[in-house]
């Protein structure tokens, strides 16, 4: 681990999880929040999606949207996901529902 405390094997790690996940379940999707906890939630939102941008390529799609400015939540899925339409549209209801 390096003096940032960054260490290359934890995106390695999720990417393996991902790939691994969405190849017994492509129907599904993750959602995940970037901590609050300790005020770096911007920090931890920009870092997965460096992560996303390097490692994803065509195989997952991640949609992002943003709350008050300090909540961050997105949602990966499969590009396979045969309810990749529903999924999309009812995450733009969410966006419109808690804007």
């Amino acid at each position: 681990m390096g003096e940032t405390g960054f260490d290359q094997r934890t995106s390695e790690t999720l990417l393996y999880l991902l790939i691994k996940f969405f190849a017994q379940h492509n129907h599904n999707v993750i959602l995940y929040v970037c901590d609050q906890a300790d005020g770096r939630q911007a920090h931890r939102k920009r870092l997965f999606e460096r992560w996303f941008r390097r490692y994803a390529s065509n195989s997952f799609m991640k949609f992002d949207e943003e709350f008050e400015d300090i909540v961050y939540i997105s949602a990966i899925t499969s590009t396979q996901n045969p309810l990749l339409e529903r999924f999309e549209a009812d995450f733009r209801f969410l966006r419109s529902y808690l804007k």
